[in-house]
């Protein structure tokens, strides 16, 4: 039995990045709405929810990239380090010693 808690190997960023694309270009579309809405302020009029919902495919795929580069960070930073290779087991540490401060 395996000692991995997740024996495949790992998403690569571009299948990361086509799984979150959804969930990217939906929050893009909230936030280019909200920001229209914060415009009206300047006299602009605020753009429709279906001309947000278009706007965000194409300005989804950068944030979807950067989403994706994050998530895989974590995933980096969250990876177990690699098992030292060629140590023998059941070998008792060793004491470091440490210098003393001669004062």
């Amino acid at each position: 039995m395996s000692d991995d808690l997740f024996p495949h190997a790992r998403w690569s960023r571009r299948k990361i990045a086509v799984l979150l694309y959804p969930f990217a270009a939906a929050a893009v579309a909230i936030n280019l709405f909200m920001l229209s809405l914060m415009t009206q302020v300047l006299g602009l009029t605020a753009l429709p929810p279906v001309w947000a919902l278009a706007l965000s495919a194409p300005l989804g795929i950068p944030a979807t990239w950067l989403f994706a580069r994050w998530v895989d960070g974590l995933l980096d930073e969250a990876a177990p380090p690699p098992k030292p290779t060629g140590t023998k087991q059941n070998q008792p540490l060793q004491k470091q010693s440490t210098p003393r401060d001669p004062k």
